[in-house]
């Protein structure tokens, strides 16, 4: 009997420990995701301002006009945008998971 709940408890800790090595997994993946479109964006900032001296064609201009008005975000199918707003949702929300998980396993032991 004694066998059976180190076996279960050895179990429990090892998938734990893979949910851990999973988020934290996802959490990288999001991060190369999320850093070079937010350098792309600040790019964008910094490329208005290069051009700004040789506004003297009206391509440039147009360019200029609609890069001041159009917000450059990148965005999942419109869902949510993807920047570092995204990495703070989800590190809040996989903390508030994990209280929850660790609380529940208080309890039953």
């Amino acid at each position: 009997m004694q066998d059976d709940y180190s076996t279960q408890k050895n179990i429990g800790d090892v998938v734990f420990a893979l949910n851990g090595y999973w988020i934290v997994q996802t959490i990288f993946q999001v991060i190369l995701l999320i850093y070079p479109i937010t350098e792309f964006c600040s790019k964008v900032a910094k490329t208005v301002d290069l051009f700004e001296d040789k506004a003297n064609e009206n391509n440039v201009k147009r360019f200029l006009v609609q890069v001041y008005t159009l917000p450059q975000k990148f965005t999942a199918h419109g869902l949510f945008v993807l920047d570092w707003s995204l990495l703070h949702f989800m590190i809040g929300s996989i903390t508030t998971h994990l209280v929850y998980l660790i609380q529940f396993k208080q309890t039953s032991s």
